[in-house]
């Protein structure tokens, strides 16, 4: 019997097929550089990100004329509602920012967001008096 149990647990972990997605990656310390997933501003301070295959998150400081060069072909409106976006929770891949909730709040700035009938989409964010882009995107 224990023979039996031991082969169909060797045959279930031989012919299982492997997740070839990438582990989350994090930093709350990082180059403009470490963003492998979008081209921010190189002189941009306080990096902050998370990165799997389905969420991606960016928080830098950044001048506004920067900011705006890092996304050239999108149409920002102005802030007219303050918008919450994530600041913290960055550096531990086993929590996500969006577990911890670390949050502040832009009531002058520049805002984008297309969003998806699935939930995913893009949130881009410029908040004037912090200095900080936001970038956000998620698949669903």
């Amino acid at each position: 019997m224990k023979q039996s149990l031991a082969i169909l647990l060797l045959a279930v972990v031989a012919f299982t097929p492997s997740c070839s997605r990438d582990p989350a990656t994090s930093s709350s310390s990082a180059s403009a550089s470490e963003v492998t997933f979008l081209a921010l501003p190189s002189d941009s301070k306080s990096v902050r990100y998370w990165n799997h295959w389905h969420n991606r998150i960016a928080v830098f400081e950044t001048s506004e004329a920067d900011f705006r060069s890092a996304f050239p072909s999108i149409i920002f409106e102005e802030i007219k509602e303050p918008k919450s976006y994530y600041v913290g929770g960055f550096g531990d891949t086993s929590k996500s920012p969006w577990r911890q909730n670390i949050r502040a709040e832009a009531s002058s700035g520049l805002f984008y967001e297309q969003i998806a009938e699935n939930g995913g989409g893009e949130t881009i964010l410029y908040d004037r008096a912090a200095g900080t882009g936001f970038y956000e995107y998620a698949a669903w």
